[in-house]
């Protein structure tokens, strides 16, 4: 059970599941920092200037920053410590939000909220890995 040839029972391969994930989240980067600029040109009606734009790209490296975590996760399905299938679902729940990490564009919560909200998102995204799983 833990040990995986290579490839996941669906057929994908560990490189291609990383290279998924690591290429989407590099395109919510991109959008994230092009809604940003777009956003504050349109408040200021003037284009960020550098101080704006250090905070602007900072905000959107968020997104790449959540995209290590699984990105090894997967990686590490090619060793053979786990299954490519145990990887993907390590990596839902290795997302910071998912373990409660901390967002910096999220109003505070109480627990039972915080816990609601997590408990959410980790089902959506158990739901999309779950998707992609039996659409290939």
């Amino acid at each position: 059970m833990l040990r995986d040839p290579g490839t996941a029972a669906a057929g994908t391969s560990v490189p291609a599941a990383a290279t998924s994930v690591a290429v989407t989240m590099g395109w919510l980067w991109a959008a994230s920092l092009v809604a940003d600029i777009v956003a504050h040109t349109a408040v200021h009606g003037e284009a960020p200037r550098d101080e704006q734009r250090r905070t602007i790209a900072a905000t959107a490296a968020q997104a790449l920053e959540t995209a290590v975590v699984p990105v090894l996760l997967i990686a590490l399905s090619a060793t053979g410590i786990w299954t490519l299938r145990s990887g993907l679902v390590l990596a839902v729940a290795g997302r910071p939000d998912a373990r409660g990490g901390r967002r910096r564009r999220r109003p505070a919560l109480d627990a039972t909220r915080h816990v609601l909200v997590v408990v959410g998102e980790l089902a959506l995204g158990l739901v999309v890995v779950a998707i992609k799983l039996a659409a290939r």
